[in-house]
């Protein structure tokens, strides 16, 4: 988890949603003084558990816009599915809230209330993601990324990333070819030599490598990375920078020892009893949610298929 949090487009998200909790919190505070503007000795009986009804409120509503996928760093939608992604959020979670409310009976703020508050803090979750996705697509707030190697793999980085969504945490600054490479990638991105690789880190301002040679047994020059590792500067592997840009692991850059020393086999005691604890919680609470849901498909089935219609779906494993 703390691995995650390290990664520049991770922070950035999390920036986002403390900033779209905040809307929330200060919205529902807001709509509840809308409300009763005219009826102080109401607006006094919230008043005591105002802040911690805007809390759970805010949490739920951000819970369930995570739940859509709002917070995935690589989201490939457009405008308009964003919107769709965002009121299916609001939906969703004004639904939770109120079943949140229903079952703790002490943080009840009244449907009008609620509803006053998605519909004031629609627009400011819209408007703060447009800003967000503007300021984050500007080059200077990016990781400067220098891929050490020029051949094919290396030119993964360019063919398997070329959207912008696909470069939203950096920008590659340029390309260094090993000792007797031969480049192919674009002529104006190759920097230098090996031997400027100091200078170039330098001059550039370069705060990541990414390792991309073909056969790096005996050929990196391991004195100049270990000073750019003292200074500071991350050095990525190519299969690790693609796991975390895309979420995705590349299958024809796998090696053995990526595999041996990847952070991805944690079955400890702790890890098994968090992950159960995980599922038993989360999918309680979805069922507590969506029961009524499930027995009106349940009737819907016998109504229209007869009683002894399988109500859940049975498939064969074929792989």
């Amino acid at each position: 988890m703390f691995r995650y949090v390290r990664e520049q487009g991770t922070r950035w998200l999390l920036l986002l949603a403390a900033c779209e909790l905040a809307i929330l919190i200060g919205t529902l505070v807001f709509a509840m003084h809308l409300r009763y503007w005219n009826q102080p000795e109401e607006l006094a009986l919230y008043s005591d558990w105002l802040v911690l009804r805007a809390i759970v409120f805010g949490c739920v509503i951000v819970a369930a816009m995570a739940a859509l996928g709002m917070y995935q760093p690589a989201l490939r939608e457009k405008w308009l599915g964003l919107l769709a992604r965002q009121a299916m959020g609001f939906v969703m979670g004004g639904a939770a809230v109120a079943l949140v409310f229903y079952i703790f009976p002490q943080l009840y703020v009244g449907r009008t209330v609620i509803g006053l508050a998605l519909v004031l803090s629609f627009p400011q979750i819209s408007a703060i993601r447009t800003l967000f996705f503007h300021l984050i697509n500007v080059d200077a707030l990016k990781r400067r990324v220098l891929v050490l190697g020029a051949g094919r793999r290396a030119a993964l980085v360019i063919h398997r990333m070329r959207r912008r969504v696909d470069r939203r945490g950096f920008v590659v600054v340029g390309f260094l070819p090993m000792p007797g490479e031969n480049p192919v990638v674009p002529e104006e991105m190759v920097l230098g030599d090996m031997e400027s690789l100091r200078e170039i880190v330098k001059r550039m301002q370069i705060n990541e490598i990414v390792v991309s040679v073909e056969d790096s047994r005996g050929l990196l020059p391991m004195d100049k990375l270990l000073e750019c590792k003292q200074q500071g500067i991350a050095i990525t592997k190519l299969i690790t920078f693609f796991e975390r840009e895309q979420g995705k692991v590349k299958l024809n850059l796998i090696d053995p020892s990526w595999l041996i020393f990847s952070d991805g086999f944690d079955a400890s005691p702790m890890r098994r009893i968090s992950k159960r604890v995980f599922d038993i919680v989360f999918a309680a609470t979805l069922l507590a949610v969506s029961w009524p849901l499930m027995l009106g498909t349940a009737l819907a089935i016998w109504i229209e298929c007869g009683r002894r219609a399988p109500v859940l779906y049975r498939q064969q494993r074929v792989g």
